[in-house]
């Protein structure tokens, strides 16, 4: 048999592409099909990491802003410096763009 080029099983099929695809989803839905409720465990060390990452991210910025500030050291917010022409304004970049 093997001199003539047949699987002692018989001729091999080889499926379309979109039938091996469907095969292969249908295959890890099963596969996780009976855990998709479970849940990880709790980890304190994780969660305590993931929060100091966070405060760290949204208020390092904020972390040595004075009690008090005195009318000195204000800065206007957002101050736009004179324009003179029409080729300066537009070059000048917005509020919008001064935020990004």
């Amino acid at each position: 048999a093997a001199a003539t080029g047949e699987d002692a099983l018989g001729p091999v099929q080889v499926p379309s592409v979109a039938e091996a695809v469907r095969r292969s989803l249908k295959r890890t839905h099963d596969m996780f099909a009976g855990n998709h409720e479970m849940r990880r465990p709790e980890d304190p060390s994780a969660t305590e990491m993931l929060l100091r990452i966070k405060m760290h991210d949204e208020y390092e910025h904020v972390r040595h802003v004075p009690e008090q500030v005195t009318p000195s050291e204000r800065k206007p917010f957002l101050h736009t410096p004179a324009l003179t022409d029409d080729a300066t304004r537009e070059a000048t970049p917005n509020a919008i763009t001064r935020m990004l």
